[in-house]
Order: C-alpha cells, then structure tokens, then sequence
C-alpha cells in the first residue's frame, strides 16, 4: 500500500505544480461565477413587461400591475419607445393599451418572447378589473337602468370572491418549479462542461507521463498500484474543483438553489469519478485523439440538449432522446434530485 499511497500524493503534489491544472480549475470557476450572476440577475428581477397608457387608464392599471410579484412592468410614454426597448432586449414583450383603438390591447413581442401567452393572460385580467365597473355603468346608463354604486360592488366582490384555485399533480411540485428557476439549467450545463475541458485536457497531453508510468509499472511488478493511484488522485482534485464551483454557483444563487447539499456532493463525486474513467480511454494514436477531439463540442452540445435542464428528455424525438445516456448533465441532475 505504501507503493501505491506514494503514487496518489506524487500525482496530487505533481498535478497542483501544473499551470495546465490552474488554467482549468480557474477557467471552470470562472464559469461557474459568470453563469451564477448572469441567472442571479434573470431569476431575481423576473421579465420585464413594456406598457404603454394614458391617463386613467394608466392610473388604474399601474397598481394593479404593480402588484403582480412575478414580473415587473414598466411603463413606457410611446409605442416607439416600447418597440426600441423589446428591440434591446430590455423588455421581454409590452402591451399597448389605448380604448380608441380596435381592440384596444395588442401586444407586441418578437420570437424570443416565450413567457408572452402567460403575461397576456395577467395583463388581460388586470385590464377587465381595471375596465369592468365602466364598461358595466356605461352599459345600464345606456338603458336608463340604476348605475349607482356599482363601482363599489365591482371592489367588494373582488375582494370577497374566493380566488382560483389550481391542483399541481405531485408532491410539492409547485415550490419546486418556483424556486428551481434556471438552477437546473446552471448545474446541467456546468456537468458537462467539466468532462469536456477535462478530456480535452487530456487528449492534448504527451506521452512521455504514460510510457513512464506503464514502464514504472512492469519493472516494479505493481501495476495496479502505479495505474491506480493517479486515477484516484485526479478524481479527488476533479471532485476538489467541481466542489469549489458549487460552492460559488450556491453562494450567488442563494436561496434559488433546487437541489440539497448532500445530493449535489453525491452528484459530483459521481461525476468526477465519471472524469477519471473517461480519461483512460484516450486513444495511443494521435490520428484517434484528434478525431475524439473534433468530436468533444458535438458531445457538449447535444450533452446539454439532452440533460434535462432545457426540456425533458422524453419530449424531444426518440433517436434525439437517447443522448442523454451519453450526457453528464443528466446523470448529474438524475442524482441530485433522486
């Protein structure tokens, strides 16, 4: 044991040496910072909703909308204006309100505005509670019926009518989906981005480190002991790094982290174990190495799309769907929400 101890702490002292290591364990944090505060900012500001009205109606809008914890509206002087900001992506999508006009809500919104059905429907809603009681009072007023008051009843029904109520299939599937927001995106993406820096890594390495140890190995007559030990040194520093990035990617996200502590570890001690058997697989052929190299995006790619974190596997097309045996991430989240 002392053969293949001395092994393991040579590999570990000899890898932290390596300017190759610290350029990979620094770029991988870095990663994981940049993609923490770039979701930080998406989950904790929610969208931002465009609006453009005029006068009362603006003024019995804005509270309403105001109100709304889930996105946060804006209210715009033009339609110019709006369209410009939708244009910058300042906005996710905007609304024009104007009662001259037919129909007198249009919203305006590009490709990218996937959230725009559900804000039509808030939007919607806030413009009938805001509308109603006027509409209602115009209507009787027109048939010489008493219209008195009817702006107070419209306000104590609102306030004393039972709300809608909405049954999640599952246990505790609607906090999950509020506070998982793109965490699970975040973690599958990270997943698959350690393998392939890793392997890359790898593949770009010399020879000479393996013929030495394999040469090492044979003379010495312990050749699990020489195989072993820098195997298991590169998945105790792999599980070191892809600790560190968690713990920076939890202390930005915060409270919008899904996946407990202990799972996440779980995960990525899995993962990093993962690491180190893939990177015994490298090809003694340059010619191989530089195919599996060419190849490493495409897996990151389709490592990614099939993980989970985007859509479920299970909707995308069958020949597309069975990636996500091939794909990190989706192990990792597999584990981390076990």
């Amino acid at each position: 044991m002392s053969c293949f101890w001395t092994g393991f702490l040579l590999k570990i002292k000899s890898t932290l040496r390596s300017k190759g290591f610290w350029c990979f364990a620094v770029a991988y944090l870095l990663l994981a910072g940049v993609l923490g505060g770039t979701l930080s900012e998406k989950i904790g500001g929610g969208f931002r909703i465009g609006v453009v009205a005029d006068g009362e109606l603006k003024a019995q809008m804005e509270p309403l909308l105001s109100a709304n914890g889930d996105y946060e509206f804006e209210f715009c002087q033009t339609q110019e204006t709006l369209e410009q900001g939708i244009l910058s992506e300042r906005y996710h999508c905007g609304y024009v309100l104007d009662e001259t006009e037919q129909p007198p809500l249009r919203c305006i919104q590009t490709k990218a505005s996937y959230m725009a059905p559900l804000v039509d429907e808030i939007v919607l809603a806030a413009y009938l509670r805001a509308t109603t009681p006027q509409v209602s009072k115009a209507f009787l007023e027109a048939r010489g019926l008493e219209s008195e008051g009817i702006e107070s009843v419209f306000q104590r029904v609102s306030l004393e009518a039972p709300g809608m109520e909405v049954e999640v299939v599952g246990e505790q599937a609607l906090q999950k989906v509020e506070s998982a927001g793109m965490s699970p995106l975040a973690y599958a993406l990270l997943a698959c981005v350690f393998p392939t820096i890793a392997l890359t890594r790898n593949l770009l390495s010399s020879e000479e480190k393996r013929d030495a140890s394999f040469l090492l190995g044979k003379l010495s007559g312990r050749r699990f002991s020489v195989w072993a030990a820098p195997v298991l040194g590169d998945v105790v520093l792999a599980f070191c790094v892809l600790t560190g990035g968690d713990l920076l990617l939890s202390q930005i996200l915060g409270h919008m982290s899904l996946y407990p502590l202990p799972k996440r570890f779980m995960a990525y001690l899995v993962l990093a174990l993962m690491t180190g058997g893939l990177k015994l697989l490298r090809p003694k052929r340059k010619e191989m190495r530089m195919v599996l190299l060419a190849l490493l995006p495409l897996w990151l790619w389709a490592g990614v799309l099939c993980s989970g974190g985007v859509v479920s596997p299970e909707l995308l097309p069958s020949w597309l769907g069975v990636l996500r045996w091939i794909s990190p991430g989706w192990y990792f989240l597999q584990i981390a929400q076990f």
